[in-house]
């Protein structure tokens, strides 16, 4: 990915793509946003939105009031299975296996109710739709990584 961008002097072409792809004007080519694709009308905030907020409360994270995106954009959505990932292995590695556990159920939950449940569909639309290889690079390292944690957890029994 790295040789796409290097010697790049101008990004103007990658930041026309990206304004079409995630901002506008009109229709989001790729809509960041679970709900797009969750909920049907490629609406955003929808009752899939509110279920991530309820899931972020359950396992104590609250949105920054810093944060512009929604709580179902990708980016926040990568951000949080980041967190679940982290917690679970530092659990293990510190013995905690009850609490570890816990986090391997919530994996679980998110890979299967939240971005596992939507990510190739918006990687589809992404790799449709953009006009620079960068983002349909981007589009399937993250596709690659959500696949391989659903692949990876989906089949881990809890002890």
């Amino acid at each position: 990915m790295l040789e796409i961008v290097e010697g790049t002097e101008d990004f103007t072409d990658l930041q026309v793509d990206f304004a079409k792809l995630f901002v506008g004007p009109d229709r989001l080519l790729a809509a960041p946003y679970g709900s797009v694709y969750l909920d049907g009308g490629r609406r955003v905030m929808g009752d899939s939105t509110m279920a991530a907020l309820a899931f972020y409360d359950k396992i104590g994270l609250q949105m920054s009031k810093e944060q512009k995106e929604l709580p179902d954009h990708i980016e926040v959505e990568l951000e949080v299975m980041y967190f679940l990932l982290y917690k679970e292995r530092t659990l293990r590695k510190e013995d905690n296996a009850e609490l570890a556990d816990a986090y391997l159920a919530d994996i679980k939950e998110f890979l299967t109710e939240q971005i596992g449940a939507w990510v190739d569909a918006f990687v589809g639309d992404v790799e449709k739709e953009a006009e620079q290889e960068f983002y349909k690079l981007l589009a399937d390292v993250t596709r690659t990584l959500i696949a391989e944690e659903k692949q990876r957890f989906l089949n881990k029994d809890l002890h």
